[in-house]
């Protein structure tokens, strides 16, 4: 279970796509110092659940990028994180890297799931 491609580069203004394969996923913004979990952030996004029987699913969810931080993310069902479906847009050059984030993932136990869809668009 992965998320593919787990990591990318994107601009200010760019419209990044989710596109969702079954059975049910989900994608979460994360905090890269709390693994399967948002952390401090107040205001991440998260696409809710998104089931497929045998196919894509039909809906996608959009963020818009504001700046060129980087976005850690992860899928927020069941053991799907600590199994390694997590990502990163605009990795940093050093330090905190998707390897390590995927590494301290796989350790977590609990998983945070947002109340509701926020931050982007299902469309």
């Amino acid at each position: 279970i992965v998320f593919n491609p787990d990591t990318a580069t994107a601009a200010i203004g760019d419209t990044v796509e989710f596109h969702f394969y079954p059975k049910n996923h989900s994608v979460t913004q994360g905090d890269f110092d709390s693994p399967c979990g948002t952390g401090s952030l107040t205001n991440g996004f998260f696409s809710g659940y998104v089931p497929s029987a045998s196919e894509e699913a039909p809906n996608v969810f959009q963020i818009t990028i504001a700046d060129t931080n980087p976005i850690w993310y992860y899928c927020s069902q069941g053991e799907h994180c600590a199994s390694g479906m997590v990502g990163v847009i605009n990795p940093p050059a050093s330090g905190n890297s998707l390897a390590a984030y995927k590494a301290a993932a796989a350790g977590s136990t609990t998983v945070t799931t947002p109340a509701q869809v926020q931050g982007g668009s299902l469309v």
